[in-house]
């Protein structure tokens, strides 16, 4: 199947510049989170062909987790308000 930008990435953005690892003069340093780690196929279509790739981490950025359905009774410090909560 086709993909786009949108089927491999959560999220961008832009952290700064910064001096290229070679030495070779300036880069903009990007941040990206996708849900799996990016092919060079898939990083070429996002950045120009000059890109470097300096860290992958894998991280759970997004983590899932199911809440429980009902939760302990609390109370609120005084001052405080609750909104209303429909059932």
């Amino acid at each position: 199947r086709g993909w786009n930008s949108q089927d491999i990435f959560n999220t961008i953005s832009v952290k700064g510049s910064v001096i290229r690892p070679s030495g070779l003069g300036n880069a903009t340093m990007h941040k990206l989170f996708s849900p799996e780690r990016l092919t060079t196929k898939q990083l070429s279509s996002l950045f120009l062909e000059d890109y470097e790739v300096v860290m992958q981490r894998d991280w759970a950025a997004y983590p899932k987790f199911n809440p429980p359905e009902t939760f302990s009774p609390f109370l609120l410090a005084p001052g405080q308000l609750l909104p209303l909560l429909s059932r």
